[in-house]
Parts: structure tokens; sequence; C-alpha cells
């Protein structure tokens, strides 16, 4: 049986493919901050604080380190106007849509390897725009930054 590490896997996009490997018989390990309301080995695993990546990591190590994709789904929205930015909003929107999953990847990247593990990092088409909208210029720049963010391993995450 396959198992998958999802960030963002208790609500959204995240949950609705959670549930989806789950009727595949794929098992989820879900790093989010609440607990799913699904079957799954849970993480608690707050995306915006360095430590508690860490900590995830080293319990992904320690006791899940068998696994066959990382499937980065977590993301946060921000709709501040351009002329009234706010510092530590832009930086918990980088932090939790950019800064997060490259981080992961690298403290896990000798695992990712030895498994032959997919990434898998969920972008939006926002991420692709030129013309966006005043209000969104925090969350489009976060998810070009990943969208620009390509790991060289084969293989991809079969359809189902």
């Amino acid at each position: 049986m396959k198992t998958y590490i999802l960030t963002g896997a208790s609500d959204g996009l995240g949950k609705s493919f959670a549930k989806l490997c789950l009727k595949n018989n794929i098992n989820i390990i879900a790093l989010c901050r609440n607990k799913p309301d699904y079957k799954c080995e849970f993480i608690k695993t707050d995306l915006s604080d360095k430590d508690s990546i860490i900590d995830t990591c080293n319990i992904i190590k320690e006791k899940y380190a068998k696994f066959d994709a990382i499937i980065n789904c977590a993301g946060t929205m921000s709709l501040q106007n351009t002329d009234s930015l706010d510092f530590d909003e832009m930086e918990y929107v980088y932090k939790v849509n950019t800064i997060s999953p490259i981080f992961i990847t690298s403290l896990l990247l000798p695992l990712i390897k030895k498994n032959k593990a997919d990434i898998f990092n969920v972008v939006s088409i926002m991420g692709t725009m030129y013309d966006i909208e005043e209000q969104s210029v925090t969350y489009t720049s976060s998810k070009w930054g990943l969208r620009r963010c390509k790991y060289k391993y084969p293989g991809r995450i079969k359809r189902f």
C-alpha cells in the first residue's frame, strides 16, 4: 500500500485529495494544524513555524520513513491592497505557501531519494498571471515562487 505525506490535509483541496487517496487505498500522513475528520496518521504541524516543521520532519524520519510521495497542498490567501500591505501577513503567506514546502523537501531529501518518492506542489493559476488584481499580489507572488521551484526527480503521481 502506498503512503503519501500531505500538507493542508484538514480542509479544502487537501482534504478532498486525501479522501480520494483513501478511496484508492493510499495511506495519508496528514501535516496540518487541526486533526482531520477521516482516518489517517496525523502530525500536528504549523507550516509557518520553523521549529514545528523541523519537529514534524524528525517524526517522519523516525516513524514514517517509507513514503511514496510528498504533496504540498497547504496554502493561505491574502487579500491586502498593494498600497497597504502588512509585513507580518505577507511573511505568514510566504512561510506557508512557499518556504515550508521547500524546507520540508530539503529536510526530507535523503528519504525522498532513498524512496524514489515523488514531489507534488499544488500551486495556483494566479501564480502565472501578469495582470493581477491589486488585492492578490502577496498570494500570487507566493504561488509564483513555488511554481518556479522545480525538483529534478523522476516519476509522477499517477492519475486516479
